[in-house]
């Protein structure tokens, strides 16, 4: 992390670990959502493929 944003965030967020967690919980989320669109799409053109 930039230090100007690490400074930033030292002055801002009361608790920086719980913070940290979130954005990962986020991050996490969004991969999984992706992945599983990902997963539903390769599912319907297997489906269709075999139509």
């Amino acid at each position: 992390m930039p230090d100007d944003l690490l400074s930033y965030v030292d002055q801002t967020v009361e608790n920086r670990r719980a913070l940290i967690e979130q954005l990962l919980q986020q991050w996490r989320k969004k991969r999984e959502d992706e992945a599983l669109a990902l997963y539903e799409n390769c599912v319907n053109l297997c489906t269709s493929a075999e139509d």
